[in-house]
């Protein structure tokens, strides 16, 4: 079993914070992910089962001139996003097994 937490902070100069992103400027960023994972292997057959679900969001300032507010950006985009994820990964060393009585497996 594996639990693992990760975050990150990105802040850019101030000049790149105080040019409009359409010219090329950067805002401030946050980033953070979570990921829960459970591992179970059976030595018998030299095989491994895996399942991870893990989340990520970040969220991003945009950039813009001093005293303008940033531009917009187009319709149904967002500098804010996550997602969420779920990995099954199943595995077998055959190499392993190789002179093993594997008689009922």
């Amino acid at each position: 079993m594996h639990i693992m937490a990760g975050l990150g902070w990105i802040t850019r100069g101030s000049i790149a914070q105080n040019t409009d992103w359409t010219k090329g400027g950067v805002g401030k960023y946050f980033g953070q992910g979570y990921e829960f994972g459970v591992h179970y292997g059976v030595a018998e057959l030299n095989m491994e089962v895996e399942a991870d679900v893990s989340w990520h969001q970040h969220r991003q300032d945009l950039a813009h001139d001093p005293g303008v507010g940033p531009t917009p950006l187009p319709a149904g985009i967002s500098p804010n996003g996550g997602t969420w994820e779920f990995r099954l990964t199943i595995a077998r060393n055959f190499g392993g097994a190789l002179g093993k009585n594997l008689a009922g497996f």
